[in-house]
């Protein structure tokens, strides 16, 4: 194989890499825009095998992961988060254990400068959102506080290290089905509903699924996820 034609495979291997890097740190950045290359990296590690997440691997450690989903921009309490999930995983079998945890469940939230409050842990979050000086211990006081806060709350109820923690609302979640191109579904049978709420204005719309199997944008797959939650409450 002459020089020029492994210069050539050479630099069609440094453009794939490259547009593959671009397209995951826009993928990243529409779910979490305040997520830089320089945590990703520091998360992976810069060599193989170097960084904290490879050598949990390594060692077969169990990842823990806290999901939590708020209601964000025009909710009425828009950094309450109404679903908080645990994710455990053994990184050699690659088995996992969800547990999904009350928000209602009363706890101690460790956000005050001296000591920790009792409350219900839907609300560690928020209590690190609000960034209040004058209240929160200097550790929750930063662009990561509130989920940093909520992590630990977590952690000193369920008895376990919270390794990470990703926290969305309803855009971000079409955010990740769109970036994951979209999410195939098999609807049983048909939903509607001609009075879905929009927004917090009283205003309704139209809302229509025909059964079957269908790949479900990131709009739509938010819609139909709320469909189902709020649906689900009415019938409590």
């Amino acid at each position: 194989m002459s020089p020029r034609v492994i210069r050539l495979i050479a630099l069609g291997l440094v453009i794939l890499i490259s547009a593959t890097l671009v397209r995951i740190g826009i993928a990243v950045h529409a779910v979490a825009p305040r997520t830089g290359p320089g945590d990703i990296f520091a998360m992976l590690g810069s060599q193989p095998g170097s960084g904290p997440l490879a050598q949990q691997i390594e060692s077969n450690q169990r990842v823990n992961v806290l999901l939590m989903a708020r209601g964000g921009a025009g909710d009425d309490n828009p950094d309450f988060t109404d679903t908080l999930i645990v994710v455990s995983i053994r990184p050699r079998s690659g088995e996992a254990t969800v547990i999904s945890l009350p928000r209602n469940l009363w706890v101690r939230i460790p956000a005050p400068v001296a000591g920790a409050i009792e409350g219900k842990l839907y609300s560690a979050y928020a209590l690190g959102a609000a960034q209040n000086d004058q209240f929160l211990q200097p550790r929750w006081r930063g662009p990561t506080g509130a989920g940093d806060l909520a992590a630990a709350t977590v952690s000193g109820t369920i008895g376990q290290p919270v390794n990470y923690w990703a926290a969305i609302d309803a855009d971000a979640f079409g955010a990740v089905i769109d970036a994951l191109g979209g999410v195939q579904v098999n609807i049983p049978e048909a939903l509607d509903d001609p009075h879905y709420p929009v927004g917090n204005a009283d205003r309704t719309a139209h809302i229509h699924f025909d059964p079957g199997p269908q790949l479900l944008d990131g709009k739509r797959g938010a819609v139909r996820a709320a469909f189902h939650r709020m649906h689900a409450c009415q019938t409590l």
